[in-house]
């Protein structure tokens, strides 16, 4: 930006157009088309810039091509050779990234939806936003921020949301409804079982824990799961050597090679998730369990059902029930949950079953964790409260337990959009800040993705006996 723009680079050249236009001479492609006869046959390989080609490939295998590099640069003949040495393949984010792969194929199930639309109802209005989605800038990660930066993920889910939004109401023309379909949203190989009415869409993948990865609140066009896991990148083998370097005011032709930092000893705050962001994740943690472990992804787990597959017990018109047998240690155990929405409300009704099916008893905690994109950690207008209490407009990048709540809201006051949750009974909930640490053009630097909760329970069950639990999520308006 401050290149192109601040420093004058895009204004310099077009006025070098200008100066010799006698010699260069604007068209159009269409122009150019019409004008130049064709020379031959060529296909053009999938490609992008040099760069891309590294960042694209898994972490292991980047560093290698980088060293690779480094190598043949040392070589007089590199500029001749650099043409025939290719890194990854573009699509090879949507491989790496989940946020990135589903914000791609939300894209095209959007654009199927307009183009499903008679020939009469088609219009710009309606188009613009299939259009806006496709902004590439989200979609993968370098250096540039990208994927990693959440207004960015956030702009393109609001056009292609509100664009859906219109498309469905123009085809249900006012009408209530609730549509549940089964089918492979994320093209993983597995179903997905999607649910929809006018105001909210929730998605769930019974294959990876019965996680809900896509929720969200249509009129505002806000994905409350826009969430990032935090996952290990080439570039952080050099995030120790960053801390505190500024930058040095060198070509801008070395940008892909800076290490700077925007912030002292950020390597402390390099953590992975051991699972992904989302929502509805089952989690059977240790007694000694902490705030800390959540925060940094390392919880432990005695379950075998976090990321699981879970079968489809049954599909409803208004939900879907999953079911997965498993073990809490040595002890079989038994999860039943489901999901059910209601025509044109934004509302989640969720209710657990779980069962022991072994000859001992069960003791152990269990929690729920539900992610919430926000947006901002630390802004009077991005707040949690626990109404009825002096638990009021608290910021988002606190670590915090609550215990015997039955009422918790969060709020983005920005964009208008809340999401509050209900308990019948009393629970204890965990609240901790989700930040990743990544690199862009400015250096390495740390950005809030989302709040986890962790919804936490006591299981006393003895042989045979059945736990059940409900609470509702619902969003609306701040």
């Amino acid at each position: 930006h401050e290149w192109v723009y601040e420093k004058g680079w895009l204004h310099r050249f077009f006025e070098a157009l200008e100066k010799h236009s006698n010699e260069i001479k604007l068209v159009t492609l269409g122009e150019a088309r019409d004008r130049i006869r064709p020379g031959g046959r060529t296909y053009l390989p999938t490609g992008s810039y040099f760069e891309m080609g590294e960042w694209v490939l898994p972490p292991k295998a980047a560093r290698r091509f980088a060293e690779f590099v480094s190598e043949f640069k040392e070589r007089d003949d590199w500029e001749a050779l650099r043409p025939f040495m290719r890194g990854g393949f573009w699509r090879g984010y949507l491989a790496r990234y989940d946020e990135a792969n589903y914000l791609h194929k939300k894209m095209l199930r959007v654009s199927a939806k307009y183009h499903r639309l008679s020939s009469r109802k088609r219009n710009a209005r309606l188009y613009t936003p299939v259009l806006r989605g496709q902004c590439n800038c989200p979609y993968w990660h370098g250096i540039f921020g990208g994927l990693y930066l959440p207004h960015l993920r956030h702009a393109v889910w609001k056009e292609l949301l509100l664009g859906e939004y219109a498309l469905d109401n123009a085809a249900h023309r006012g009408r209530k409804w609730i549509d549940v379909e089964k089918t492979d949203f994320d093209a993983d190989g597995s179903p997905e079982i999607l649910l929809e009415n006018a105001a909210l869409n929730a998605y769930i993948a019974p294959h990876r824990g019965g996680m809900i990865f896509e929720w969200d609140y249509r009129p505002r066009g806000y994905n409350l799961l826009n969430t990032l896991t935090r996952r290990p990148e080439a570039y952080h083998s050099k995030l120790a050597q960053a801390a505190n370097h500024a930058a040095d005011g060198t070509e801008t032709a070395s940008i892909h090679e800076m290490v700077l930092s925007k912030e002292p000893d950020l390597d402390k705050a390099l953590h992975y998730d051991e699972w992904p962001r989302g929502a509805l994740l089952d989690h059977f943690p240790g007694w000694n369990s902490s705030l800390d472990e959540f925060k940094n992804g390392t919880l432990s787990d005695y379950g075998t059902f976090l990321q699981a597959h879970y079968e489809l017990k049954e599909l409803f018109t208004d939900a879907v029930s999953l079911c997965r047998t498993g073990h809490v240690g040595e002890t079989a155990v038994e999860i039943c949950k489901t999901i059910r929405t209601l025509p044109g409300k934004a509302v989640l009704e969720i209710e657990y079953k779980i069962r022991n099916h072994s000859h001992h008893d069960l003791h152990s905690p269990f929690g729920v964790e539900w992610n919430l994109a926000l947006m901002a950690p630390n802004s009077s207008q991005h707040t949690f409260s626990i109404p009825g209490t002096n638990v009021t407009d608290r910021p988002l990048n606190e670590s915090v337990e609550h215990r015997d709540v039955r009422d918790l809201l969060f709020s983005d006051r920005s964009e208008g959009v809340a999401a509050r949750f209900r308990f019948p009974q009393p629970v204890k909930a965990w609240r901790v800040p989700i930040e990743s640490v990544s690199l862009s053009e400015g250096g390495f630097e740390r950005i809030f993705q989302s709040v986890a909760l962790l919804l936490l329970w006591e299981l006393h069950l003895g042989p045979g006996q059945e736990w059940r639990r409900s609470f509702t999520v619902s969003l609306g308006e701040a």
